[in-house]
């Protein structure tokens, strides 16, 4: 095993410092629920405010049901981002029915808010 560095002594140190305050934090196991009324492993029922679902549509039936389908027809991904595999036909029938909605031109879907900036 390798001799700890001045980096990785500062790392424990640091580390010890923030579990002491009890401020370490940890991947929570969530046994059912929604993403903005879980239950969390230990049974205890929690809210989660750092949702990216603002709209509870991971548990709406019709979506469900809509990736269920996909899933079976397509598989569950494209290995890749778009601009290296390509954009399946859904990809565009729904940009071509969101500027439609729109009234735009055109739209553009990306598969992070993050990735869109």
């Amino acid at each position: 095993m390798a001799t700890p560095t001045s980096w990785d002594r500062w790392v424990a140190e640091r580390n010890r410092a923030v579990a002491a305050t009890g401020r370490r934090r940890h991947i929570r196991d969530l046994d059912g629920g929604t993403p903005a009324t879980t239950v969390s492993g230990d049974g205890r029922p929690v809210v989660s405010f750092a949702s990216n679902d603002y709209l509870g549509l991971t548990q709406h039936p019709t979506v469900i049901a809509a990736a269920v389908d996909t899933a079976a027809r397509r598989g569950t991904g494209s290995g890749s981002a778009r601009l290296i595999v390509g954009a399946r036909p859904e990809h565009r029938a729904l940009e071509a029915d969101l500027a439609a909605w729109k009234g735009s031109e055109a739209a553009l879907l990306f598969s992070t808010g993050f990735a869109a900036n």
